[in-house]
């Protein structure tokens, strides 16, 4: 079964694709680097800014008491 995909579509782009994804969804960049098998440094270093887009969203969202 093809997945119908866009003819230059690579792996990477899927790789890309996916790790954006995943930490836009909150999953961490520790769990991502793991699932993805690269260094920590290096999902820092090049998806930092989905983080702390992301973290800045949610800590709006803290009530305080």
């Amino acid at each position: 079964m093809r997945a119908q995909l866009p003819g230059k579509t690579c792996l990477y782009t899927l790789r890309h694709s996916f790790i954006s994804q995943a930490l836009l969804d909150g999953v961490s960049t520790l769990e991502v680097s793991k699932i993805v098998g690269t260094s920590l440094a290096m999902i820092e270093k090049h998806y930092g800014h989905l983080v702390h887009e992301t973290a800045r969203e949610r800590l709006a969202r803290v009530q305080m008491l």
